[in-house]
């Protein structure tokens, strides 16, 4: 079995810079190949940090017999492509949530993943942080009963700034975003919330708004900022999603479930869980540190991708996972068209 994957991180952004990259360089089932970007620039900028190849073309890499594997971390409307020719071109894929912009780009994904035989593991990484973890246990374990409703926020103050406080403007410009918060940041949210509860959602209703962010040109941006999904899931749970590029606490990371005997609270405080019992009892749990978006420790998403290619396994995160998620991001915008619940699946 080969020890180490060879990866090419395809899009040389922010995610790339604070996340990727990082990540990559340090993971003992990795070696950093090199960089593709469309402004080779910033391939280049990243070359100069972590070495590796920078390459002028998408095709230059996909040719490269010494490649295994993609990263691809591009804009969400250019996924799909990219990962379908990396798939046919014989590589593995590690995609960047959400999977793509519509459905039918994830199934056209998932059909080469199939005749390919590579994998191919979306990016939904909220699986993977402490409080999360420890809220799926104890809603599996029975420790609320049966789960009856939720409710789960997630927002920031976009991207005018980086976490440094550098300015980035022309976010929003960017070719190749389609859709706002609800499909940028919401699908963290609805990945999370499926994986949690181990179901499926039936049916959503959407309510957006675009508040206050804008192009650099000073007019509004041409899709959300700001959205509040109502949801019901197959079993009967129903819940809130709340997201928004408005939010300057950074802490807009909450996530209740209630259920018949209990309710569980992430992100309470100094706490990374608290289970609050029927009784009356609390239960705290320190999942240790909790970090800001960027800050360390990371989640090991990258080492999880390289050993499910080197070990032959289940991705976490598979395709069909991620289907999921654009099908209900698709029925929310329809929703949010016709001012009606909308089921999750139908065109």
């Amino acid at each position: 079995m080969k020890e180490r994957l060879s990866i090419v991180i395809v899009g040389c952004g922010n995610v790339s810079e604070k996340r990727h990259a990082p990540l990559c360089d340090s993971s003992p089932y990795v070696d950093l190949y090199g960089f593709y970007n469309r402004t080779q620039e910033k391939a280049e900028k990243f070359a100069q940090k972590y070495g590796g190849k920078v390459y002028g073309t998408l095709e230059e890499v996909l040719t490269d017999e010494n490649v295994d594997a993609i990263l691809v971390a591009t804009s969400e409307g250019s996924h799909w492509e990219i990962s379908v020719k990396g798939l046919e071109a014989g590589k593995h894929v590690l995609c960047e949530k959400p999977m793509a912009s519509s459905p039918e780009q994830c199934r056209r994904m998932i059909e080469a993943e199939k005749s390919s035989g590579k994998k191919l593991m979306i990016n939904h990484n909220q699986r993977l942080y402490a409080p999360h973890i420890k809220a799926k246990e104890l809603v599996q374990s029975g420790a609320i009963g049966k789960v009856l409703f939720f409710r789960t926020e997630y927002g920031f103050r976009g991207h005018e700034t980086d976490a440094e406080g550098n300015v980035n403007q022309g976010h929003y410009d960017r070719i190749n975003h389609v859709h706002g918060v609800l499909s940028q940041v919401g699908s963290h949210r609805i990945d999370l919330m499926t994986y949690i509860l181990e179901d499926e959602v039936e049916e959503v209703f959407l309510a957006a708004n675009t508040l206050a962010k804008t192009m650099s040109d000073g007019a509004p941006i041409p899709y959300e900022d700001q959205a509040v999904m109502n949801v019901r899931y197959k079993g009967g749970v129903v819940g809130t999603v709340e997201v928004s590029w408005l939010d300057f606490s950074d802490n807009a990371r909450k996530t209740v479930i209630y259920g018949t005997d209990g309710t569980i609270e992430t992100y309470a405080g100094q706490y990374g869980v608290v289970l609050h019992k029927r009784s009356g009892e609390r239960v705290y749990y320190d999942t240790g540190r909790i970090p800001g978006h960027y800050e360390p420790p990371l989640t090991k998403i990258v080492d999880i991708f390289a050993k499910c290619v080197l070990e032959d396994t289940k991705p976490m995160c598979t395709s069909r996972e991620g289907l999921h998620c654009l099908e209900v991001i698709n029925a929310a915008y329809r929703s949010l068209e016709t001012k009606t619940w909308t089921k999750v699946g139908e065109k």
